[in-house]
C-alpha cells in the first residue's frame, strides 16, 4: 500500500448467480467492514459490489459492468474524528472492468 499504509477487510455474504440460457453471470459481494489507513488519513465502513456480465467462450476475458454502493466515513486526524464521506456522484456508478484468467507456470 501506498505510504506504508494498512488496510483491514472483512468481507460479508456473496452471490453467485448464472443464466445458462443468456450467458449472464451476476456475482454480488459485501465487505461487511473495511479500514484503510494512510499517513494520518482513516476510512472506514463497508461497501456491496455487483459484477454482471456475459461469460466468455474459454479462454477469454470476462467483461463485466461493476457497480458500487459504497457506506464510508473518513478521519483526516488520525481517527479523531470521523465524517461520513459523501461522494454522491460515486454512488451506484457502473465502471466496465475486465477480468483474465491467469494461468501459473509450474516451475
Amino acid at each position: 500500500m501506498i505510504q506504508d499504509g494498512r488496510g483491514e477487510y472483512e468481507p460479508g455474504q456473496w452471490m453467485v448467480h448464472y443464466d445458462p440460457v443468456s450467458r449472464i453471470l451476476t456475482v454480488a459481494i459485501t465487505i461487511q467492514k473495511l479500514r484503510v489507513e494512510v499517513a494520518e488519513n482513516i476510512v472506514v465502513g463497508g461497501s456491496h459490489d455487483t459484477f454482471v456480465g456475459e461469460v466468455p467462450p474459454a479462454g477469454q476475458a470476462w467483461h463485466a459492468v461493476w457497480t458500487s454502493f459504497p457506506k464510508y466515513q473518513a478521519s483526516t486526524d488520525g481517527g479523531q474524528t470521523f465524517v461520513p464521506l459523501e461522494a454522491p456522484d460515486e454512488y451506484g456508478l457502473e465502471q466496465n472492468v475486465i477480468f483474465e484468467k491467469i494461468v501459473e507456470s509450474n516451475p
